[in-house]
């Protein structure tokens, strides 16, 4: 059966985003694989739910009502285990969820677009763990979500993340100065787009690959400092380029260190010039 969906604006806004990271699972949000799924899909207080073929559940859509909610464990004696990809896409009314320990598995891009100010996760869950209101992984190696309208300017990645997600910053418009922690080694598509405050972001040297779009329409972003090497781009189309990092962001300069490799006179599109650290985070830099 096809179904028929009407975009919101919010994902209209950003339909090109979410495109790149994942196109035939954004253009069926909704539909689910006759091979994965033993019932219908049922409706319960605003959810949509679907019965998996090992009678667990999937939150595959919400569209409840505006506020803080708090995820059931169960529905129809059955648990609930899965928050699907995009589940809860778009929901501008949701301010706050509190997942469930039951929850072991967030699908890509779950809370994206929401108004979210901060995500709590039941601390006997054991998979996930939330952390001043960010959603990481148990381990907290991944930084799985930062809520969109969480207060508070400046944030810095804890040392124990090694990736940050496709999409974990994205329209957090309220940031304007990022420390990316010391073991990141991987920063996942659009992290940072449309973070349209952010006016630094300072990279360690850990950092091996960044996906594309991560600074797409940053159009306050003047200044992003590695401490490294430069770290590969990611190119996901044959007909992308390497320019696409940057996308809409007219003002940054890429600083790096005398000594580190991998450099040319622009990254991402955008022109290079060396980093004093003997100065400030924006201070004096000597173009290449």
């Amino acid at each position: 059966m096809i179904m028929k969906w009407t975009l919101p604006m919010t994902v209209a806004r950003q339909a090109i985003l979410w495109a790149s990271v994942a196109v035939s699972a954004a253009a069926f949000v909704g539909c689910r694989s006759a091979a994965a799924v033993l019932g219908e899909d049922r409706f319960a207080q605003g959810y949509t739910f679907t019965t998996n073929r090992d009678n667990t559940i999937t939150v595959s859509n919400f569209a409840g009502s505006a506020g803080g909610i708090t995820i059931p464990s169960t529905t129809n004696g059955l648990p609930i285990t899965s928050i699907g990809n995009y589940a809860f896409f778009g929901c501008t009314g949701l301010t706050c969820v509190t997942i469930p320990s039951s929850v072991t598995h967030i699908g890509s891009l779950a809370f994206g677009g929401c108004n979210l100010t901060g995500i709590v996760v039941i601390a006997d869950n054991p998979a996930y763990r939330s952390v001043d209101g960010v959603l990481f992984d148990k381990g907290q190696t991944t930084l799985i979500q930062y809520p969109r309208c969480k207060t508070g300017g400046s944030y810095a990645i804890p040392g124990s993340v090694t990736g940050i997600a496709s999409g974990a910053f994205s329209d957090c418009t309220s940031l304007t100065n990022v420390m990316i922690g010391t073991n990141v080694t991987s920063i996942g598509n659009w992290a940072f787009s449309y973070c349209t405050r952010l006016t630094n972001i300072t990279i360690h040297g850990s950092i091996t690959s960044i996906g594309i779009y991560v600074f797409y329409r940053c159009n306050s972003l003047m200044g992003v400092y590695f401490i490294g090497n430069a770290p590969i781009l990611e190119r996901v189309y044959k007909f992308a380029n390497y320019d696409n990092l940057f996308g809409g962001t007219d003002k940054a300069t890429i600083y790096y260190l005398p000594g580190t490799t991998g450099w040319s006179n622009t990254f991402g599109g955008r022109p290079t010039a060396i980093w004093n650290m003997q100065t400030n985070a924006q201070g004096n830099a000597q173009s290449k």
